[in-house]
């Protein structure tokens, strides 16, 4: 069971209710016995309820507050948490050869709020992850994957912690990794597919095509729309429920033309004739995408910017 997941919450509440329910049914069987046994069972039943009612209360708090994420997290005793910074509206480059120091080994986050930010309605400043790459390289152009998700999507709804967006924008490679949250994924399309590209262009050493984006729950139409941009190439779809994609969007998937890359992440594979991956849990859905979206993006490309894996002009198909 996942440490956010709502089943291990529930075996938690079943798990005191019970003990409860024993130790009070049994309080005064034990007063029959010695008074020897009387001071170790009663003891010991009201300390294993109690450390099972702290522990479901913890369980609690953490899938709310998002505290530990995964079981590895909670065993490896380390948790990394981020501080996003917030680049300037401008020399957005050379702002970032000052940062050359601290980017050079990990890469660095920063809330990006260009000049035309106010224009985009968005709830929140997009989040910009650049790989460590991106410092050692000062002439390659890079790929770029779009995350779309809505405005308070975490963790648990197959979304990111806001704390951690470094981490997460690891799986994609070496991409830039823009994360934008939204209150409504349709009025973003003009800004995904113009915009925002546009601006991203003039602020950062970016490929001109051959993008991708990922949509996370309510956001997966807006991901195939924006297939319809000449950007996009790669499309991956994150459900953020138990259940899989609603049928309508894919028999969109199943009609997209001939040479896009789309594939499903959810908590089973969705049917034949789609490429999928399949993530039980929401909380790695993803990192999965990423990580698949990462690799159907060019390598990052130093002019003139020839992607090795274009086809070849008047070649097969």
């Amino acid at each position: 069971m996942a440490l956010t997941g709502l089943p291990l919450l529930v075996t938690g509440v079943v798990l005191t209710l019970l003990l409860g329910v024993a130790t009070g049914l049994l309080w005064w069987r034990f007063g029959r016995h010695r008074l020897v046994v009387r001071a170790v069972l009663r003891p010991l039943a009201l300390l294993l309820t109690e450390a099972v009612a702290v522990t479901t209360v913890a369980i609690g708090a953490n899938r709310a507050l998002e505290i530990y994420p995964s079981w590895s997290v909670l065993v490896g005793g380390v948790r990394t948490v981020e501080k996003t910074a917030t680049a300037p509206s401008a020399g957005l480059e050379e702002w970032l050869h000052g940062q050359a120091t601290q980017g050079h080994d990990n890469g660095l986050a920063f809330a990006w709020k260009p000049a035309q930010a106010p224009d985009w309605r968005l709830p929140t400043p997009p989040v910009v992850a650049v790989p460590a790459a991106y410092f050692r390289d000062s002439a390659a152009r890079f790929p770029v994957i779009v995350v779309v998700a809505p405005r308070h999507a975490g963790p648990p709804a197959a979304g990111w912690d806001d704390h951690r967006v470094l981490q997460t924008a690891r799986s994609g490679g070496s991409a830039v990794v823009v994360f934008v949250r939204l209150d409504d994924p349709a009025g973003a399309l003009p800004v995904l597919s113009t915009s925002l590209p546009e601006q991203l262009d003039r602020d950062l050493r970016v490929q001109p095509g051959n993008w991708a984006v990922t949509g996370v729950g309510p956001a997966q139409p807006l991901a195939l729309d924006l297939l319809r941009a000449p950007r996009y190439q790669t499309a991956a779809l994150v459900n953020d429920g138990d259940r899989g994609p609603a049928g309508p969007l894919l028999d969109r998937v199943r009609h997209l033309p001939v040479g896009l890359n789309v594939v499903v992440v959810a908590a089973a594979p969705p049917g034949a004739g789609l490429v999928s991956t399949a993530a039980p849990h929401a909380t790695t859905r993803l990192t999965a995408a990423l990580r698949w979206v990462g690799q159907h993006t060019p390598p990052p490309l130093a002019p003139p910017l020839v992607d090795p894996t274009a086809p070849v002009p008047g070649g097969a198909r």
